[in-house]
């Protein structure tokens, strides 16, 4: 449950209400909490992540910039990747996205790892936008 929640507070929160949730409509309201209760809670603390924090941080971010974040989760996974290498699988020169990227940095979605490495700012973030 803890490596679930990769130290983000809103998701322990998330997790263990829905683990607790979860052991509660399996016992009927009394008993320990087990492995299966955890992995429902992770499943649904996942869910509501994205609805409550996910979803709303990518809102009003224009498509340009969405899909330099989504090339940066996609070559780096959770880590940096060469801002190069990003632009390169979008096919277009890294010179054409350098305002996309200040912008991705600026609102806290993008940080800058080394230089010409970059990364998305959250694990959560980064597994999100990979999936899409």
């Amino acid at each position: 449950m803890a490596e679930a929640t990769q130290g983000h507070p809103f998701m322990v929160q998330l997790v263990g209400y829905y683990t607790w949730q979860a052991a509660r409509r399996r016992l009927g309201g009394v008993g320990a909490v087990e492995e299966q209760d955890a992995q429902a809670g992770i499943a649904e603390a996942e869910k509501g992540f994205e609805s409550a924090v996910l979803v709303p941080m990518l809102h009003g971010v224009p498509p340009y910039q969405l899909e330099l974040l989504k090339a940066v989760a996609r070559e780096g996974g959770v880590g940096p990747v060469s801002f190069s290498e990003a632009s390169a699988s979008l096919g277009r020169p890294s010179s054409s996205l350098t305002k996309a990227r200040a912008k991705l940095i600026e609102k806290g979605l993008l940080v800058a790892t080394t230089r010409g490495d970059v990364a998305v700012a959250s694990p959560q973030l980064a597994r999100y936008l990979a999936s899409r």
